[in-house]
Parts: structure tokens; sequence; C-alpha cells
């Protein structure tokens, strides 16, 4: 498993942010608002790669609300030879030291390769030290590899 990064984002630059293409999907207009209503707004990224030269990336945004961290974007890529159609991707919140599960999203059976994304609305109490985990199942002719990518501590 690869270390995620953090990157922090001043409100001044949530604008440019909110309004680029980032991992083939754009911001919705109203979680770039909400947003900009909260005090930061940060990217949690990593990338993991599979036998058979497949490899996933990915990006998980946040903006702080109050007492909470409100997750509010998920972009992910897959890429690698071989590929089908029937790719799996599948994100976790997890506290860091208790390993407890506060939220989860699994795909269904029909990733395609390439950039996808989904818009999340989870909301953790700032106070838990969580950690984001996604894990890519490649679709390959024969056996599916698969990896995983634990991020930095929010």
């Amino acid at each position: 498993m690869n270390a995620g990064s953090r990157l922090a984002i001043g409100t001044t630059a949530l604008a440019i942010v909110a309004s680029a293409l980032i991992g083939g999907a754009r911001i919705a207009a109203a979680d770039s608002a909400q947003a900009a209503a909260g005090a930061s707004f940060s990217v949690l990224s990593g990338r993991c790669s599979a036998a058979r030269d497949n490899y996933g990336t990915f990006r998980v945004y946040f903006y702080q609300r109050g007492r909470y961290d409100v997750f509010n974007r998920f972009n992910y890529q897959l890429a690698g030879p071989g590929l089908r159609n029937k790719n799996n991707v599948e994100i976790w919140i997890r506290e860091r030291h208790s390993r407890a599960v506060l939220h989860h999203w699994k795909s269904k059976d029909n990733v395609h390769r390439g950039h996808g994304g989904i818009p999340l609305n989870w909301r953790v109490p700032r106070k838990e030290n969580v950690v984001v985990v996604v894990k890519f199942t490649f679709d390959r002719r024969g056996w599916d590899p698969s990896c995983a990518d634990v991020t930095a501590t929010v």
C-alpha cells in the first residue's frame, strides 16, 4: 500500500478548483457552495498498483463545517492493459485506531476503465481520526487482480 497524500486549499482558491475539471468529473455547484461556507477545502489522494500492470488512482474531497468534516466527492481512475467493463471500486471512511467503519460505498459490477466519480454527503465528527481506504478490483480475462490504498489521517 502507498501512503496517501493530503492537499489543503484555501477558500480563496475554491472557485478555481470547483470550476476545474477534476479526475474527469466536475464538482457540483451545490457542493462548492457548501464548501465555501466552511473554513477550508481539502483533498486526499492515493494510488495503488495491482498484478498484470493495472492501477487505480483516486481523490476524495472534503471541507470543514462546524464540528464536522464533510466528504462531498470521490473521483477515481482505473487504468492498465486488458481491462474489461465489470471493474469494481470500493471506498470506506474508518476510524484510524479502532478501524470502525463510519461510511462505505461499493460500486456495482459495472465500472468501465478510465475516469469516474460519485457525489458523497458523508459527515464525520472532526474529533475522530479517520482514514479513507479505497480498493480497486480489475476485471480481466481469467483472474481479477486488486489493490488498495489508505490515505493519511484526517
